[in-house]
């Protein structure tokens, strides 16, 4: 029954902090519009935004050259788990 003490008032200031940001939330507009954002995503505005130039595309995953590291397979002695760097290929 002690903890009553603490809990009942803790849980008014919870209650109350969470009031002050809701009033603070209605003050500020945050529910002013509440279909304008839903309307706007499905509005037709295709020609807004230049198509991209050729050759613009991704870039290559790999594009110097460099051969990736890869980890040992049971097959070469490597177990397939990575046991520092000397299972490793550059």
């Amino acid at each position: 029954m002690d903890i009553l003490i603490l809990l009942v008032p803790m849980s008014l200031v919870l209650v109350a902090l969470i009031g002050v940001a809701f009033a603070w939330s209605v003050r500020s507009g945050q529910y002013d519009d509440l279909e304008g954002p839903a309307h706007r995503i499905l509005a037709d505005d295709d020609g807004a935004h230049a198509p991209p130039a050729a050759g613009a595309g991704l870039t290559p995953v790999n594009p110097a050259g460099v051969p990736a590291r890869t980890m040992g397979t049971a097959a070469d002695g490597g177990g397939g788990e990575m046991r520092g760097r000397r299972n490793l290929t550059r």
